[in-house]
């Protein structure tokens, strides 16, 4: 490195202080929905039809296409926030593709 490099960094690097790490991706995530889910359970509790929603739940098979929805987009949302970080690996993307996989099995079957 030549001295002119030496001097720019130890000038720009001058009074910095130590970023805060980020909470891992989980916990971010899981705030992430948590939050989510207050913000939609009023309008739910108060626009939704519950009991015909439990009468409808009340068959395993559309119970088991909502559980299969549900987690679908829980893993998806986990998956983005450990993408988020750099350098983690691709492998996250594929994450959601088991609960997607059961959801579209549940709801092709008869």
């Amino acid at each position: 490195m030549s001295e002119d490099t030496d001097k720019l960094i130890a000038t720009l690097s001058t009074g910095l202080q130590a970023v805060t790490p980020l909470r891992p991706p989980v916990v971010r995530a899981l705030g992430w929905l948590a939050l989510v889910a207050v913000l939609a359970a009023w309008p739910l509790w108060r626009l939704a039809d519950l009991p015909v929603f439990a009468l409808r739940n009340a068959d395993p098979r559309t119970a088991l296409e909502c559980g299969a929805s549900l987690l679908t987009g829980i893993v998806a949302t986990v998956a983005a926030f450990h993408l988020s970080v750099p350098g983690r690996a691709a492998r996250w993307a594929l994450a959601p593709l088991a609960p997607l996989a059961l959801w579209i099995a549940a709801s092709g079957s008869s």
